[in-house]
């Protein structure tokens, strides 16, 4: 049985996906496992399931540590700080792409790599089988930290499932471009 701090997503959109490999895109960080969720607003299902575990998880770290993780006063909704509006901006500043318009974005990272199965629940063993664009579920593992000045609550990645192809994200190139040089 689940504990109270894990929760499984509706269909949600797979965006950034590093499930083979771990990666960084922060210089001296450690690598990990991670996806980008597209989560479309109108999955309040998954929203009170995330909101759910968020605050088990809060309430957990406090009795073990016998204080608060400091609450998320910007949170776009309670307790998710984690949590962005696809229709908004990036913390950074920048606009979301157009993929995230009409959902809620939220990143999940392990250290461990993530079971990854098909929508019968075998595993996925070839790498090109899954993608960024992809649809499917995520089990997802809600914890709270407080470290180097900052608390809150994140979500760690356990297992994905594919359930439906989608169109690739990212950009991509046209290799009969190289026929239009002339040199």
């Amino acid at each position: 049985m689940a504990s109270a701090t894990q929760i499984v997503t509706g269909k949600v959109r797979f965006s950034f996906l590093h499930c083979w490999e771990p990666y960084t895109a922060i210089d001296n960080a450690d690598p990990r496992y991670s996806v980008v969720l597209l989560i479309p607003k109108s999955d309040k299902t998954t929203i009170q399931r995330l909101q759910a575990a968020a605050k088990a998880a809060r309430e957990a770290w406090s009795e073990k540590n016998g204080k608060a993780v400091a609450p998320e006063s910007e949170a776009v909704i309670p307790g998710l700080g984690t949590l962005h509006d696809g229709d908004g901006q990036r913390p950074n500043g920048d606009d979301f792409g157009p993929e995230c318009k009409g959902c809620w974005v939220l990143s999940a990272s392990s250290k461990a790599a993530p079971k990854v199965v098909d929508e019968f629940k075998n595993e996925i063993l070839d790498r090109g089988g899954i993608k960024s664009g992809d649809y499917g579920k995520v089990i997802l593992n809600a914890f709270a930290y407080r470290k180097g000045g900052n608390s809150g609550v994140s979500f760690g990645l356990n297992a994905i499932q594919l359930l439906e192809e989608g169109e690739a994200l990212g950009s991509s190139v046209d290799v009969d471009d190289f026929d239009d040089e002339d040199f």
